[in-house]
Formats: C-alpha cells, sequence, structure tokens
C-alpha cells in the first residue's frame, strides 16, 4: 500500500485573506503548537493502527509541506514583532522631505517569499495634505521591502527580469556595468530552479 502521510493543521496556509492583524504572542503560540505538532509527526508519522514503518521517500515529502508552514508562521512572527518595534518608535506626526505626515492604523498587506504568502500589518503615514497626497509605511523603509509584495529572495528566485531597477533599489552606490548585469542574470535563473525544484517537492 501506497504510504501517505499528512498534517493538516501544518498543512495548511497562513490565511492570506485574514482580517485581523495577530500580535506576537498568538504567533508565538501558533509556533509551539506547529512545533510540538512537528516534533511527534517526526517520531512516529504512521497513521493510527499502522504497524509498518514509514518509507523515508513518503515522511520526506510530507515533511517538506509541514516545514515550509513552520517558516511562513516564523516570517510573520518576524514582521509582527518588527511592527511593534517601529510603531513604537515612530512619532504621531513627523515631517519628511518637506512634507507632514500622521500616523494612521495599521494596514494588512500580503507579502510572498521563499515559504509561501504571508500577510502582514504595519502602520500607515499619511500625508497632511489638501491634494497630492503621498503615505508610506515605516516597516517596509526599515525592512527593505518593495511595493512588489515580494521579498528580495523571492524576486531572486522567481527570475524577475528587470534586474537593472532592482540593482539600483538594492545597491544604489554600486556601478551598474554589463558584465555586473550578466552574472546577476545567472544568479537569476540559478535561484528560479532551486524555486521550482523545491515548490515541486512542496506540492508533491
Amino acid at each position: 500500500m501506497k504510504d501517505r502521510i499528512t498534517s493538516p493543521s501544518l498543512n495548511r496556509n497562513n490565511d492570506p485573506e485574514m482580517q485581523e492583524q495577530p500580535i506576537v504572542a498568538e504567533l508565538q503560540q501558533r509556533f509551539r503548537e506547529q512545533a510540538n505538532e512537528l516534533m511527534a509527526f517526526a517520531q512516529d508519522p504512521r497513521e493510527e493502527g499502522r504497524q509498518e514503518e514509514t518509507r523515508f521517500k513518503a515522511f520526506e515529502s510530507a515533511l517538506i509541506p509541514m516545514v515550509f508552514a513552520l517558516g511562513r508562521t516564523l516570517v510573520m512572527l518576524f514582521l509582527a514583532a518588527a511592527e511593534e518595534r517601529v510603531a513604537r518608535r515612530t512619532p504621531e506626526r513627523m515631517r519628511r522631505d518637506g512634507r507632514r505626515f500622521r500616523k494612521l492604523e495599521a494596514k494588512g498587506r500580503n507579502l510572498e517569499c521563499w515559504f509561501g504568502l504571508v500577510r502582514y500589518w504595519r502602520t500607515y503615514m499619511g500625508e497632511d495634505a489638501k491634494e497630492d497626497r503621498r503615505g508610506f509605511h515605516p516597516l517596509d523603509l526599515a525592512l527593505g521591502l518593495t511595493k512588489d509584495r515580494l521579498s528580495m529572495l523571492q524576486l531572486l528566485t522567481d527570475g524577475d527580469l528587470d534586474l537593472e531597477r532592482y540593482g539600483k533599489a538594492y545597491f544604489p552606490e554600486a556601478a551598474h556595468t554589463l558584465d555586473v548585469i550578466h552574472v546577476v542574470e545567472k544568479l537569476w535563473e540559478a535561484g528560479a530552479c532551486i524555486r521550482a525544484s523545491t515548490r515541486r517537492a512542496a506540492m508533491r
């Protein structure tokens, strides 16, 4: 009989459509529960009542998406903890580049990272102006997150072709020569292969 082992709670995605901002303590508890379940699964992945040992291939295939789910929880924990720190030190009102901004409630956003899609919240600084109003998110600036809703590692492994734009965004002082772009292209291709292989394994 073919091995079929799953762990539904570990395999679930961190709902990208969730509407309420999770606090650090909630994410810590979620991590503990997932880690405990993962440890129990590793100690005995057999279905209830089964005597035969699970084949390593089946165990490894089932383990990959579970580790990805745990990784997503840790990413959300990192983002939530960072948001708490950044929000505490962000004043209610501030001037930036000659414009006045005021702190508004946190807004949710989806982010595609190496482990999959996660949702996080970050404080929004809205401009005090009658027209042509702008705004920014202090957390995104502090962490170097782009408007593309992709982490830098995800951009590399997904093979985004606008190399020069991202090179300038992340390395503004670097000299972007043709040779540098060619090197980055090769890294991009390698990363895309790794990402595609990992995704195939996670979906088994």
